[in-house]
């Protein structure tokens, strides 16, 4: 059935349960919310607009945060962040960017209703501070527009008023009143002397700057007016409606000049090319078409049909014919040419819509997918990936993808015994807002919604004992009834749209799936939201519960962070959960929260209390700038300088390390200067680099948490951090366990001694010099856990231009939330567990190597045994930029072949080291190069049973081996 804009700007307008938090309800309202930042927007997008260059795009959404993009990379460069809480307040849905670029104006939806006024933020765009508030709507701001001089402002809103504000000034000059319904657009002539409104009154309206006098009025249009936009060549007023008009009219008297073609459609948004020949309109009826308009002829030219969904915000650029349109389900900018409709560029984050979930029918394992291809109203999209859940015996797996069989898996059930659940259209927006509860065939209830709580009824499901429907709808209301229709309570968490919903066999979980592009995990009895569950295009996820605690993969605590209110008048600040990283990385607490089914017992029952995060309005982590050298800029010598502003008056920074392409040349743990607290300061580095393109990554700690910055930096001069100095090769081997000889192993000790001797035959004669160390029973020093600790604390001699490698076989195990590696003297206490001196914990390889210099490369052949994988290792490794690759990942284990001589892991890492990674035939074997050659052979030689896991987001490049 056809949905009219009306309906469906009204379910964006109706306050979500919580617009945006995913924090506990209990929460206080000006404390820390947590928040999902995948990088682009997750509701429904309100404005775009061209910085004057062209080079950057603009945008606000429902989901109270302002992006700038880069439209070359198509990636979020900046985000702007205002007052929020729940519900509306925060919605931005007006900017507008002075001519010279130098204020954004933004306005919205800042307070509930009854709370007050709606102010417009001015913001500093250069530096995203809030500069002043302009304070006079009583209702939500829908348009904002700077005159072209930029000495005006002009503003229309829900309280049937447009103000003009004098921009220096700071104040409001006129206040125009005379529309009897919401003013939807405000903007001024071409020569910035009069101002025209567009409402759902149906009318325009002209106003005179100078004295803020009506001038004229037109008369009503076909429908409500959405799209107003003013000619830049010839100053006619372009005006769009929900009913599919378009009209153009004169600017000093609003007579109309022009009716284009009517269309069946809702047009949304109106912006004209820059030489005044086309224009452009959004839309909010399917098929979600946008059009481009032949002004002289008033036909449409051009049809783009690269959206799925409403697109309200439209904009033109300043120097040519790009168009951007901004909406779908996938919350996408699409940047495409307005003469060919090819698209140039889609801005958009790395989240997706969650169209479908299940549980395995044992239990074992969840799923879920993400594109949007309906079967049936249950039945929306294929499952597409799934992840492991924890038991007593094993850990938590990670999301992969799911080829196996859909049937294996559980979803929705709407027909149980003698229920059966039904959908009709219902309400005042033509909706399926009924949902009938249906007895051997005859109605015994109907579950009805509406604006205030969801509209529509978009999944259901019976409970596996028939007592309990539970039921999704708009906005993220996510509720259960029993079969009564009596409502027996709410799912708080979810933020849009709910696709999929589904319950476990046992009844004690429902999974949840949503256009806020989560996934989450519910107990069903208690209806507490247990975690949530984001999952990339990139790959990278994060699972976490309302409390903040978290698993990620190695850069997906990016995706999650704490939105910090600072009043109104200031921006607000955001800490990633990557940054307080070393409070809340706890993949332990998640799982005990899923065994449990509660996060609340959990973290109970953890007895965290060593950082709260209430903290956060007080202190935070460090903040700092690079002053030297400029990002992008040229520098003629090595080392050259490193120069930091650094604000003392927060908690003292503890220490800095600095990364140049991968390596580490500046460690805080061997003396780089610490913070102070009297008065800003600067820290000065010297530091080598590389010929050529530079990336420098600088990471300053203190007890809150880290910060860091990027910069890029053309090294013009000779050659610096491409001379190779030491080579340090570590290999530990362990076959024969003193204590646990029915653990022994057959290929450890051989793999270790290869694997030092082709390294150093390979990788030697790259460096000035080789320091090699073997750690076995046999050819070596034995591998106790003492000798290990000492050969690791040689690495620490390492410099900024050395390369260090780690090589362990043998066995590893979780006791824990700690990975351990057994010595070859590893002994257990009465108590089972193993005795700290004889046994190498993760802390001991990572204290080692984050505090060592230089290229750092961790390789690991210790997962024969199920308990082996350990997250935390590879996580930390990869947050320290050291390149690390690992026999297994999480759901499989490594395997020894006789006739190889050697585990596969290892064989593989032999065959690539000896030249057979060597891809572009060059004669180096590049880490990277290096990396992709293990994981495809170690794979093909177990027939899948083995999967590998690597992460060399440093270091891609750097030849290990050569000729």
């Amino acid at each position: 059935m056809k949905r009219t804009v009306l309906s469906e700007i009204a379910r964006f307008l109706i306050p979500a349960i919580f617009a945006l938090a995913i924090a506990q309800t209990t929460q206080a309202r000006e404390a820390p919310i947590l928040s999902l930042d995948p990088g682009g927007h997750m509701a429904l997008i309100r404005t775009v607009l061209f910085t004057p260059d062209g080079k950057q795009l603009v945008s606000a959404a429902d989901d109270k945060v302002i992006r700038v993009w880069d439209i070359e990379t198509g990636q979020t460069v900046r985000t702007l962040r205002g007052q929020i809480g729940d519900g509306n307040r925060g919605k931005i849905y007006a900017l507008a960017l002075s001519s010279d670029a130098s204020l954004l104006a933004a306005g919205g939806r800042i307070r509930e209703a009854g709370e007050g006024s709606h102010p417009i933020r001015l913001y500093d765009f250069r530096t995203g501070e809030i500069v002043a508030l302009l304070d006079g709507h009583q209702g939500a701001v829908l348009s904002l527009e700077f005159s072209p001089d930029g000495r005006f402002l002009v503003s229309g809103s829900t309280d049937d008023t447009a103000i003009i504000w004098d921009v220096e000034q700071r104040q409001e000059l006129h206040r125009l009143r005379g529309h009897e319904a919401d003013i939807n657009r405000a903007v001024f002539t071409l020569d910035g002397a009069r101002v025209v409104t567009g409402s759902d009154d149906r009318t325009l309206a002209l106003w005179n700057v100078q004295d803020g006098a009506l001038v004229a009025r037109s008369e009503q249009h076909v429908g409500n007016i959405f799209g107003l936009a003013i000619s830049p060549v010839t100053g006619d007023v372009a005006s769009a409606t929900q009913e599919g008009e378009v009209r153009l009219s004169d600017d000093h008297t609003l007579r109309q000049v022009r009716r284009f073609a009517r269309q069946k459609g809702d047009l949304l948004g109106l912006s004209f090319s820059a030489d005044g020949k086309r224009l452009l309109s959004g839309t909010g009826t399917s098929p979600y078409h946008c059009l481009v308009w032949d002004v002289e002829r008033g036909r449409p030219q051009r049809t783009y049909r690269g959206h799925d969904h409403l697109v309200i915000a439209t904009a033109t650029s300043p120097q040519g014919q790009l168009a951007a349109t901004a909406g779908g389900s996938n919350k996408e900018i699409h940047i495409w040419d307005m003469e060919t409709g090819r698209v140039a560029k889609t801005l958009r984050g790395s989240g997706q819509g969650v169209w479908a979930v299940a549980f395995s029918k044992d239990g074992g394992s969840l799923g879920w997918g993400h594109s949007p291809r309906e079967k049936s109203f249950n039945d929306r999209g294929p499952l597409e990936f799934t992840l492991r859940l924890p038991n007593k015996n094993r850990t938590t797996g990670e999301p992969r993808k799911f080829f196996g069989n859909p049937a294996i898996f559980r979803r929705a059930v709407a027909r149980l015994k003698k229920l059966r659940l039904r959908h009709r259209p219902g309400g005042d927006y033509g909706y399926y807002a009924d949902l009938n509860v249906l007895s051997k065939g005859r109605a015994r209830a109907t579950i009805s919604r509406d604006e205030k709580s969801g509209f529509a009824h978009n999944a259901y499901t019976l409970t596996p004992g028939g007592g309990e429907i539970i039921t999704g709808g708009g906005n993220g209301w996510l509720t259960a009834f029993n079969t009564s229709a009596r409502k027996r309570g709410d799912f708080v968490g979810h933020t849009s749209d709910i696709w999929a919903v589904a319950v476990s066999a046992d009844g004690r979980l429902l999974i949840s799936g949503s256009d806020d592009q989560t996934v989450r995990l519910w107990n069903v009895d208690t209806r507490e939201n247990i975690v949530s569950l984001f999952y990339g295009l990139d790959g990278e996820w994060i699972i976490w519960t309302p409390q903040g605690y978290y698993a990620a993969s190695p850069s997906g605590d990016k995706h999650v962070g704490w939105h910090i209110n600072e009043g109104h008048a200031k921006a607000a600040r955001y800490v990633t959960a990557g940054q307080l990283k070393k409070h809340f990385y706890r993949p332990d607490i998640i799982k005990r929260t899923l065994e449990l089914a509660s996060a609340r017992e959990a973290i109970e029952e953890a007895r965290e209390t060593d950082f709260s995060l209430n903290e956060l309005l007080t202190r935070r982590p460090p903040a700092f700038a690079v002053t030297t050298p400029e990002n992008n800029s040229k520098v003629g010598r090595s080392p050259t300088d490193l120069t930091l502003g650094v604000d003392a008056n927060l908690d003292t920074v503890e220490g800095y390390d600095v990364i140049v392409n991968g390596r580490k040349v500046i460690s805080r743990t061997q003396g780089s200067p610490a913070g102070q607290n009297s008065e800003d300061h600067e820290v000065n580095f010297q530091i080598p680099l590389s010929s050529g393109k530079n990336q420098i990554e600088i990471i300053a700690y203190n007890a809150v948490g880290k910060t860091v910055r990027e910069i890029s930096v053309e090294h013009t001069g000779q050659p610096d951090l491409d001379k190779r100095g030491t080579l340090y090769i570590l290999a530990i081997g362990v076959d024969k366990y003193l204590n646990f000889s029915d653990q022994n192993l057959d290929f450890a000790e051989a793999d270790a001694g290869a694997f030092r001797e082709i390294l150093d035959k390979r990788a030697g004669p790259l460096h000035n010099a080789v320091e090699s160390r073997l750690l076995a029973t046999e050819g070596g020093s034995a591998p106790t856990a003492e000798n290990i600790r000492s050969a690791l604390s040689d690495l620490r001699n390492a410099g900024p231009r050395d390369t260090i490698v780690v090589f362990l076989a043998g066995h590893g195990i979780n006791e824990g939330p700690d990975y351990l590696f057994l010595a070859t003297d590893a002994a257990r206490n009465d108590d089972g567990k193993f005795k700290p001196a004889t046994v190498v914990s993760w802390r001991d390889l990572h204290k080692t190597l984050e505090s060592s210099r230089g290229q750092r490369i961790l390789l690991l052949d210790t997962c024969y045994a199920g308990n082996a994988y350990n997250s935390r290792l590879i996580k930390d490794a990869a947050d320290d930029k050291i390149a690390v690759l690992a026999a297994t990942d999480a759901e499989t284990l490594a395997h020894e072949k006789p006739e190889l001589g050697h585990g596969v892991f290892t064989y593989s890492l032999l065959k690539g080291l000896e030249g057979s990674a060597d891809i572009e035939g060059d004669g180096r074997v590049q880490l990277g190069e290096l990396t992709e050659f293990v994981l495809k052979r170690v794979v093909k030689l177990t027939g899948g049973e083995q999967t590998p896991t690597a992460h060399i987001s440093s270091g891609r490049y750097f030849p290990l081996a050569g000729k």
